[in-house]
């Protein structure tokens, strides 16, 4: 599942009704703190959500409904929305966790997607996107809103939609492309959001060679996957930014993607190719070479969070079936199962999960026959912590 989400909205009318989190005796969940909220969708736009250890954004389009549109038939895209992105504020505490009601943060630009990649630190990294890969990336501090312009076609130079970014809550970085000695190149970028210094981390392929992608980022580690442009498979790597050395985490000719770090714990999926092949995750702790493959572990993108907690969904095969979420310990090899479904209203843990701070947000839905076939979304805010 991308970090970006589509297909959901909300107007401002439904504010009143988003607000009020859904009683805890509508689902049975395992024990322990949790908080649980909606957020209507339509079938404009959304984006999110994404948090970090106090704030939950996500956004949603204005209006909510539109009349599907046949871009590939040659009519143009709708273009009258504007994506509202939403913050709420959430606090832990040892058998409770509260969330506020949602306000605005701010208004994306009129007709433009918002691409959510990452909330560290109170920083927000996102992608406003037109059509016709008309692409802004953007940072914006949630609690004071200063936003700064990191990438865009005009800066680069040349046409580019392909784009990727993440941010540790110190540095931004991001892979576009770009025009470098005679060719267009893949290229990894970074911005210090302290200091305001940019910098180039890595220029590689062409993209019929290969191209690098997926940067994320933690202190002085930068994860990266490099794609080959012909034979099929993917290999992630790690560069060591106060050294500059470059060392490959996989090996070539296997599928491994998705990386996600924190702290020195890495995890990525291992698949194949093969049709029906499941997926497995790789936690690696890149201090010490300690290397797991993750025993019945996912098909669904992991997190990690705490330099430690690497969250996932252990099995997906049905939009509806029986399904959990887990945690597990790099440090200690524990796991917990934190959501777990179909619970006694139906609910079931979807194709949803972020994790940021402490705490993962996991979406809980079930089938149903809403206004438009379009169905109000339930997230519960879980910690994530094994002690």
């Amino acid at each position: 599942m991308p970090r970006a989400q589509w297909a959901g909205v909300m107007l401002v009318a439904y504010l009143a009704f988003q607000a009020h989190p859904v009683r805890s005796a509508h689902v049975s969940i395992p024990s322990g703190p949790h908080a649980t909220f909606t957020i209507p969708r339509g079938n404009v736009a959304w984006s999110g959500p994404v948090l970090d250890d106090r704030h939950v954004v996500y956004g949603a389009a204005v209006p909510r409904f539109h009349r599907p549109v046949c871009v590939s038939c040659g009519r143009p895209p709708f273009t009258k929305f504007d994506v509202r992105m939403y913050i709420r504020d959430y606090q832990r505490r040892s058998t409770s966790i509260t969330v506020s009601e949602p306000r605005v943060l701010f208004d994306g630009p009129r007709g433009a997607q918002l691409v959510v990649y990452a909330l560290v630190a109170g920083w927000l990294v996102y992608d406003s996107e037109r059509p016709y890969d008309k692409w802004q990336l953007y940072t914006r501090n949630v609690d004071t809103g200063r936003a700064i312009l990191l990438d865009s076609p005009k800066m680069e130079g040349l046409p580019s939609r392909f784009l990727g970014a993440n941010t540790d809550g110190r540095t931004v970085v991001w892979q576009s492309w770009t025009r470098l000695r005679g060719r267009t190149m893949s290229v990894i970028r970074s911005f210090t959001l302290a200091t305001g210094r940019r910098g180039l981390l890595l220029a590689g392929g062409s993209g019929i060679d290969y191209f690098d992608g997926d940067p994320e980022i933690a202190g002085n580690h930068l994860i990266f996957v490099r794609e080959p442009g012909s034979n099929p498979g993917s290999q992630i790597f790690v560069k060591n930014l106060a050294t500059g050395r470059v060392r490959a985490l996989t090996p070539p000719g296997q599928s491994n993607f998705a990386p996600v770090i924190s702290g020195n714990i890495v995890a990525w999926e291992h698949g194949s190719l093969t049709p029906g092949h499941a997926h497995g995750i790789v936690v690696a702790n890149l201090a010490t070479g300690r290397r797991v493959a993750v025993k019945r572990s996912s098909s669904q993108l992991p997190r990690v969070v705490g330099g430690r907690y690497v969250v996932f969904a252990p099995d997906y095969p049905t939009p509806y079936p029986k399904g959990n979420v887990q945690v597990y310990d790099a440090l200690t090899g524990r796991r917990r199962i934190i959501a777990v479904g179909p619970d006694a209203a139906g609910f079931v843990p979807n194709w949803t999960v972020e994790a940021g701070g402490d705490a993962a947000l996991v979406e809980m839905d079930k089938p149903c026959s809403g206004s438009n076939g379009v169905c109000p979304t339930h997230f519960r805010l879980v910690p994530v912590g094994l002690n």
